[in-house]
Formats: structure tokens, sequence, C-alpha cells
């Protein structure tokens, strides 16, 4: 089915005013937690014209010890510098052109695939519209978030170099180097890839059996190939115990991840498409493809924390795959009232997650950054001259972001970056190239000082602290920035404890900010 040029034009232009009233900002500042560890970067570059976390080739692609994915960091900085304003706003304008930018990527590659205006369209908007890629486009910027957007992108470059090798072979081989600098899920796509080779490999053995006669039985035993795949792959995880990120036996708790970023009826008719896949007989290139590149990914279903995100970009091929099989079945005004209500619900899943969701949040703070949070750490980036601490993790990551002062973060790439802590300290290993960890971490941190000294200031009473050499000689406080709602004690990632630092310091030393939420403490002259 092709389209007009005109009706190209009005479909092109509401799905751009969809991505943008969708990503048009509810909360007041920026959302997120590992969103703000990448601000912190940025600024960081921006402050002193270099990524001061390199300290090997393989940091650029964070695949070193205290090292971290680069190219989020440095395209931010580059916004900022360009306009010449604090990081908040460049934030906002790259993720409403990102959100944009994935329809169009969503569009080729899918166009790769099947050279259908209906199947292209209805793919890019179930791409675009998806509650995984909303997530990471709406006033935040992990680096899942370009990963994700840039993926679509590098898969129709893929197809693409089948015929046209020199150009698009090289701007695919570019495209996944940038991607390497992106995100540790860079690995997931070397099975996208070898499904690709396999496909060529495949057509080239077809044809070669067909010209000896083989023919009939490449007709019957063929179809057997996807169900036999399908199940060798999802063996790998219940037999190896590999790729298993929760029980093999909670298929619910997978599902319904799935179902949570890409849409419950997504998942169905994703089901849908893929069972059309498997029985269809002469199939293209790109069906082989797209069949192909499933069956690899259902190895790592189970790798839930990044594959709910991944997972989407081909699923939303198989959906348009069966939203086309729909709308031309007999009776047309079925199929297209069954797109149509699909269409619909999506956007309503998805708004209602953008828009009415309530998200479930800690009782020390709220997924995006508030205003009182906000207002403090511009008190601190006006006014602070030295070092802070502050008693909760997110409010400290988030000052630190804003305020783009020295605060010490439990964080040990970021406190090597302030300067609090070096490489030195920490010890690490590399993990077996055998275990699941070594294709997403790579490092195994077998202690973290940043970690320890974090707990050890915010449990120590303040003259206990400064007779103690590490902290004279690392740290040396200026100020402690405390959330009220902890009342008094520190919070991170090990649950709420007691803290001595706060108790010994309410009595004789001066509160010199307080707008509710936030209280900064003055602990000395530097």
């Amino acid at each position: 089915m092709q389209f007009s040029l005109r009706t190209k034009v009005i479909l092109f232009g509401l799905l751009v005013i969809l991505g943008v009233v969708f990503r048009y900002p509810v909360v007041p500042h920026e959302i997120g937690h590992d969103s703000f560890l990448v601000h912190a970067f940025a600024n960081s570059i921006s402050e002193r014209g270099y990524a001061s976390w390199w300290f090997h080739p393989l940091s650029i692609a964070g695949f070193y010890p205290l090292s971290e994915v680069s190219a989020v960091p440095f395209m931010l900085s580059g916004i900022q510098q360009c306009t010449g304003t604090d990081l908040e706003t460049p934030i906002l304008i790259y993720c409403m052109f990102l959100g944009l930018f994935s329809i169009f990527t969503s569009y080729l590659m899918a166009g790769a695939l099947w050279d259908n205006d209906a199947f292209k369209f209805l793919v890019a908007f179930c791409f675009s519209a998806s509650q995984g890629v909303l997530t990471f486009t709406s006033m935040t910027v992990p680096a899942r978030g370009l990963f994700v957007m840039l993926t679509p992108l590098f898969i129709y470059f893929l197809l693409k170099s089948r015929k046209f090798l020199a150009r698009c072979g090289i701007l695919a081989l570019i495209l996944f180097l940038l991607l390497f600098t992106t995100h540790h899920m860079v690995f997931f796509l070397i099975l996208v890839i070898s499904a690709y080779f396999i496909v060529l490999v495949g057509i080239v053995l077809k044809n070669l059996l067909e010209r000896n006669g083989y023919a009939r039985a490449i007709e019957r035993y063929v179809p057997l190939f996807p169900v036999v795949g399908f199940a060798v792959m999802y063996s790998i995880p219940i037999f190896t115990g590999h790729f298993l990120e929760s029980s093999r036996y909670d298929w619910y708790l997978v599902l319904s991840s799935y179902a949570r970023y890409a849409g419950i009826l997504t998942v169905i008719f994703a089901l849908g498409g893929l069972t059309y896949l498997v029985f269809k007989g002469r199939k293209s290139f790109g069906e082989w493809f797209l069949l192909s590149t499933v069956i690899f990914l259902t190895a790592i279903i189970y790798q839930v924390t990044y594959m709910k995100w991944f997972m989407p970009i081909v699923m939303v091929l198989l959906v348009g795959v069966s939203l086309v099989n729909v709308s031309r079945l007999k009776g047309k005004r079925l199929g297209l009232y069954v797109v149509t209500i699909f269409l619909i619900s999506l956007v309503a899943f998805s708004g209602f997650y953008q828009f009415l969701h309530t998200y479930r949040e800690s009782p020390y703070s709220k997924r995006y950054m508030e205003d009182s949070t906000f207002s403090a750490a511009l008190y601190m980036k006006e006014y602070s001259n030295g070092s802070s601490i502050a008693n909760e993790r997110w409010c400290g990551r988030r000052m630190l972001a804003v305020s783009n002062s020295r605060i010490f973060i439990e964080y040990g790439v970021l406190s090597n970056v302030q300067g609090f802590t070096s490489i030195k300290d920490f010890e690490y290993e590399i993990f077996p190239i055998t275990s699941d960890e070594f294709w997403l971490d790579v490092y195994h941190m077998k202690k973290s000082p940043a970690e320890g000294y974090w707990d050890s200031i915010l449990r120590s009473e303040y003259e206990d602290l400064i007779k103690r050499d590490w902290y004279n000689e690392r740290f040396n406080l200026t100020y402690i920035i405390e959330n009220t709602r902890t009342h008094g004690n520190l919070f991170w990632h090990h649950g709420l404890r007691p803290s001595k630092l706060l108790s010994s310091i309410y009595k004789d030393k001066s509160c010199i900010y307080d707008n509710g939420n936030v209280n900064i403490w003055f602990l000395k002259e530097m």
C-alpha cells in the first residue's frame, strides 16, 4: 500500500504533534536518577574541556574501571555550550528532538524490511508512542535513551548494506561505534548482526540447494527451522541457568515488564505477527531477518532490566505486520476498526503513564527534582565555596548536577571526577568472559572506597571526624546538605540509618539555608 505525498505529510505532521504533546513537561524539573549522573558528567566536560574519567581508550565506552559511556555527556555538553544556558534547557531540547527523531528512525527501519507505507507509518506510530520510548525522552537523559532511539537507524543501515555495501556498510559501522560509546546494551546488537549474516548465508545455501534439485526438500523442512530455533534459544536460560535475571518460572513478571513499556495490546499483536511469520511460506529477506532476530533475542528474554527497553524495537515491527494483515481482512471496515481501536488504546495507555499515573516514589524524594531541591542547588551554585556532602543519595546527586559545586556522593566515578578519590583507591577485577556479568559490566568492583567514606562520614560525630587524617586530607567539608524528610538519618541503597554527623552539628553549627525540605549547614571557614 502506497500513500500520496500529501497523505504522508499529513501523517508525519500528526505524529510530530502527538510527539510534542506527549513530551510536554508536566513536572517542574528533570526526571530520574541516572539522568542526574549523566547531567553531572556533562557539566564536568563543559567546565574542564575534557572527560576526566578517561584513563584508557576503553574508558570512552565505559569498559574500563571507574569510567562511563561518553556519548550522551558529550552531546549534552555540546548543546549546553552552544546555547549558553544551564543544562535544564538543553535537556528539554535534547529529549524533544530525540523523541521526534524516533519517528523517522523507526519509519526508515520499517521501510528497509517492507516497502509498504501503511506498515511504515504503523511502526513509526507504535514505536514513538510506546512507553519505553516516552520514558527516555521526557525530561530525562539516561544513556539508554539515545541507544534505543538510534538502534532502528542502525538496523536500517545494516539491511541496506545488502544492496549498498560501501555506503550503508560504512554508515552502519560508524553508527555501531557510536552505539558502542552510548550504552553496554550494544552487546545485544551482536545478536542482531548475527541474525543478519545467518540469513545471508541461509539464502545462499537455499539457492545452491535449489539449483541441485533439492527444492522439494527445502519446502518441506525450512518451515521447521523457526520452531526448532525458538525451542533451542528458549532452552538456553532454562537448562544452563545463564541470562536469568529472576526465576525461570517468573513468566508473569517477564510478560508484565514488556507489557508495561511496550503496551498490553502491543504484546498481543506482536505475538500474532510472530505467529504469522513463523508459518508464512516463501518469506522475504526482511521477514527472515526479523524472525531470526526474534529467535536470537529469545535466549536473553529473561534479562528484563535491559531487554524491556530493547525488545520493543523488534516488537513494533511484528505489530506492524499484524496490523496490516488485520486491515486486509474481509470486510475492510472491521479491520480498520480494529486498527483504529489499537492505536487509540496505545495513545490512552501511554497517556495514562505520562500524565495520570501515580508513580511509586521514595518517601524522601520524588521521581523528579522538586522546586525545593532545585532552589537549594541554585543557592549552592551561587554562594557555596568549598566541599559538601548530602545525607540522602538522590538529593546529593541532584544538587551536584544542578549546582555544579563540589559535592561528595557515594558514586565512585563521580567521586573521582570531583577529586575526593582516585582510581588507585579502588579494587576491581575482570568478570570471566563466560559469565553473564561480563557482557554488561565487564569489571567487578571488589572495593569501592567512595561508598565506605560516604557512610563513615555521615555516621561519625563531627568532633571525631575532624581528628581523622583521611578526612582532613580528602574531604575537609564546609557544608552539609540535609534532606529534612529523613529526620536526621542518612539514606542510600542500604536503607535508612542514623546519622551521628547530623545529630552532632544541630547544637553548635549554623543552618545558613532552609526551605522546608532542604537545609544547608555551615561547618567551618575554608
